[in-house]
């Protein structure tokens, strides 16, 4: 049979197992939580820093919209001066221009 010292040690032996075995698994929770508010912290700013580039790019594409819509604006207004100008020019050929009323007198 064990005697009383066996048995005092064999307690103290299970406490201090017990202690070590509590003092890993509050190491392991705060070693988690650290982990768990690292990722969180991470995400949040890559999800931030994705939000900024979506905005630069959408911004980036309204403005070349708004370029790209007036150089077609501008291309277009002197299409149709060019066509009215020829319009003008071929009707004058054929006497078949406006009255010229700066001068008093007919194109024709």
């Amino acid at each position: 049979m064990a005697t009383e010292d066996q048995k005092f040690k064999a307690g103290e032996a299970k406490d201090k197992a017990s202690q070590t075995a509590q003092a890993a698994k509050d190491r392991t929770t705060e070693s988690k939580d650290q982990t768990g508010s690292y990722i969180s912290n991470t995400a949040g700013a890559t999800r931030d820093k994705a939000g900024e580039v979506v905005q630069t790019t959408k911004d980036w594409a309204i403005a070349g919209k708004d370029k790209t819509t007036s150089a077609l604006g501008n291309a277009a207004d002197q299409v149709k001066s060019a066509a009215v100008g020829a319009t003008e020019a071929v009707k004058n050929t054929f006497g078949m221009g406006a009255k010229d009323t700066t001068a008093g007198k007919d194109n024709n």
